[in-house]
């Protein structure tokens, strides 16, 4: 249980470091502030210099190999097949995240395949965890399985709803402003919903590592 306490807190600690420094490192370089509704996240590390950005880097990595490490150590039995499969498909969750730091959209086809493997992989993630919780209550029925239950229920909607929203698309085309002097103008979408359905997995993703810290209560 200690491992499973420590690498979740590391990994909410990294994450929450990545976030801070890394959009910090994006205002003082662009004169903007980074916003996850209209922006990818492999925009905070797009075209700068690996030590202008080195922050990002190190937290960026250190958040992943505590994701790794605690989908790797919250159940060292593993007896049951689906708790092998949140295993094996949370650590390469992980991986996948890691990535869309990196992939940029001008290599669109690794990046959309990218996106639809964590979809994936996520939404079977959450099922996976669902079922052994299910099956943890039929034998043992505690507060830890029902909540686990419940969560998984609820984020599990929460991707679905993602993956069937009508409005996710490719469609990242600037809109034409026109100024009060009459020159046009092309900025971005105040709102990009692949963007910002990215940041939302990742949210996700976050949320079901709690959900399965609270499933190992009832291991």
């Amino acid at each position: 249980m200690v491992y499973v306490v420590g690498t979740l807190c590391l990994a909410f600690f990294f994450f929450t470091l990545l976030m801070v420094a890394s959009q910090l490192l994006y205002k003082s370089r662009m004169n903007t502030k980074y916003s996850i509704r209209n922006m990818f996240p492999f925009e905070l590390n797009y075209k700068v210099y690996f030590k202008d950005n080195l922050y990002t880097h190190i937290f960026l990595g250190l958040f992943t190999m505590s994701a790794i490490g605690f989908f790797a150590t919250f159940d060292l039995t593993y007896s049951d097949g689906y708790l092998i499969y949140t295993m094996i498909s949370g650590i390469v969750c992980a991986l996948c995240i890691l990535l869309i730091f990196y992939v940029p959209l001008t290599n669109l086809r690794f990046h959309i395949i990218l996106d639809s493997v964590l979809f994936t992989l996520i939404f079977s993630n959450i099922a996976s965890t669902l079922i052994a919780a299910w099956r943890l209550n039929q034998f043992n029925s505690t507060w830890a399985s029902w909540t686990s239950i419940i969560v998984s229920i609820v984020i599990g909607a929460a991707t679905f709803a993602l993956i069937m929203n009508p409005r996710l698309n490719l469609n990242f085309k600037p809109i034409e402003v026109v100024k009060e002097n009459g020159e046009k103008e092309y900025v971005r979408p105040k709102g990009i919903v692949l963007a910002f359905s990215e940041w939302i997995l990742i949210i996700i993703y976050l949320i079901e590592m709690i959900n399965i810290f609270i499933l190992t209560f009832g291991l």
